[in-house]
């Protein structure tokens, strides 16, 4: 071979050389994710949360623990600490968690009054929250008990719903002991009728039911907004709510038992998210019957910042949170396997076909949310079902009630351990 044939050779391998990294480059530029065949997978950083049980079956999705490790990078260890126990946390026991998530949008209000009382054991907290997600609180029965209220008049059909025709009627019907028969069911029936609810000291559903639902009822405002309200008609419900058999301490508990015992006698008050999850309408003829108007909860998670963490956990705790909220993927599961419906208004229209997924969910979009009362009257009148006695402090003056009182009874109650 010639010397200028030489030359020409090596000249076209430098060319295609030069060509080919060129083409490398420029492929690496244009598709980012190539760069990770050179590049480790940033690490998963892990972190702890608190609860409400109803969302339990949600978080142990297999597809939404891989979903956020690949978008957010984390992975969440759950714990089932009910809505009233994690806002109640003093700060030793709080910040063992890095987020906490409970059924009530008034938890972001709990936390902010507690910041702002100077409690012992309760420094200033610092949080960030969106509410990722929403249900109804709705009442459940078997059929037959169902059919017998529509014949007496205390429920009626709307587009194939039910609805409590009067829930005062059956408010006072609860506090006044009378039974299944007075009630129309069957007139030899002396079963005690009662709204069952899960403990109201520790679950959001019955705290709901206890210190929302029929307060508002009784006094007639919507919501019960003063203390001279709250002190005519707490005596007769702390006096009902003694009578009782003992609640269960969840939502999910109280749901499967009723869903594992066909038989069960009762009208109980769930979420209606757990109807999609839970129930198995070949095995128990389950009846819904909606509150009109609706309790809505809202599912608020709320990243503590601690200033322990790392940059790296401080960085984290954003992504789950950001992830949770805007995720398409993540609201369409927890509709269509959950029954929880977004409450991000951006996922009505992120997800195609929002409005019809819900229908075909079987679930009830409403236009009428019944108002809650201020954060200070729910956590009152949830003491006085944890301690009785402060009632009648309460009763004589309504305006000599401290915080600093009520948050005591939610100590003492916390020191026994009771469902806690």
């Amino acid at each position: 071979m010639t010397g200028s044939r030489k030359t020409t050779l090596a000249f076209i391998i430098i060319i295609g050389i030069m060509l080919a990294l060129g083409g490398v480059y420029f492929g690496l530029q244009q598709l980012p994710d190539l760069q990770n065949l050179f590049t480790p997978p940033p690490e998963t950083v892990e972190l702890t949360c608190a609860i409400g049980s109803e969302k339990r079956g949600f978080m142990a999705n297999p597809t939404v623990a891989r979903i956020l490790e690949r978008e957010a990078r984390v992975k969440v260890e759950f714990v089932k600490k009910g809505t009233l126990e994690q806002i109640s946390l003093p700060d030793e026991a709080l910040y063992r968690f890095d987020c906490l998530w409970p059924s009530n949008d008034s938890a972001m209000e709990l936390l902010a009054v507690l910041d702002d009382q100077n409690l012992p054991g309760y420094g200033p907290i610092d949080f960030k929250a969106e509410r990722i997600f929403q249900s109804a609180l709705v009442a459940y029965t078997r059929r037959d008990i169902a059919d017998a209220f529509v014949a007496a008049g205390f429920t009626y059909q709307k587009d194939g719903k039910l609805y409590f025709a009067d829930s005062a009627q059956l408010i006072l019907a609860m506090l006044n002991a009378q039974t299944f028969g007075d009630l129309g069911y069957n007139p030899a029936d002396k079963y005690p009728f009662y709204f069952d609810t899960a403990d109201p000291r520790e679950s959001n559903s019955g705290n709901m039911a206890w210190t929302t639902w029929f307060p508002s009822i009784l006094s007639g405002q919507y919501p019960l907004s003063d203390e001279a309200s709250l002190a005519r008609v707490a005596p007769d419900l702390v006096a009902a709510f003694q009578g009782l058999p003992a609640l269960e301490h969840s939502t999910g508990t109280l749901f499967e038992t009723y869903t594992s015992n066909p038989l069960k006698k009762g009208i109980f008050i769930a979420y209606e998210s757990q109807w999609v999850e839970h129930a198995d309408p070949a095995n128990f003829d389950l009846v819904r019957i909606y509150i009109d108007p609706t309790m809505m909860s809202v599912h608020p998670l709320i990243i503590l910042k601690n200033e322990q963490d790392t940059p790296e956990v401080t960085a984290a705790k954003e992504r789950l949170l950001d992830v949770m909220y805007t995720s398409p993927k993540l609201h369409k599961i927890a509709l269509e396997e959950h029954g929880f419906i977004s409450a991000n208004p951006e996922m009505h229209t992120a997800i195609e076909n929002y409005s019809q997924l819900v229908a075909a969910s079987g679930l009830n979009m409403t236009n009428n949310p019944m108002p809650v009362p201020k954060s200070k009257i729910t956590m009152v009148m949830t003491a006085f079902y944890m301690n009785p006695d402060l009632l009648t402090k309460f009763v004589t003056d309504p305006a000599s009630l401290t915080i600093e009182e009520v948050m005591q009874v939610y100590a003492e109650y916390a020191e026994k351990g009771v469902g806690w």
